[in-house]
């Protein structure tokens, strides 16, 4: 029973990681639609991990 409700639980952390990252890149692209440059384009941290 443990193993299942382990499992449950990472799913859960999964899916709410994946919300978040929709939520994120829903915010990112009103933004930009809007004409105001994302943080990114300004020196920070790119998706790839590498600065711009």
């Amino acid at each position: 029973m443990e193993r299942l409700e382990r499992g449950n639980y990472y799913r859960k952390v999964i899916l709410n990681m994946q919300k978040s990252a929709e939520v994120i890149l829903a915010e990112r692209r009103r933004t930009e639609s809007i004409g105001v440059p994302s943080i990114t384009e300004k020196g920070g941290v790119a998706d790839e991990g590498r600065k711009l």
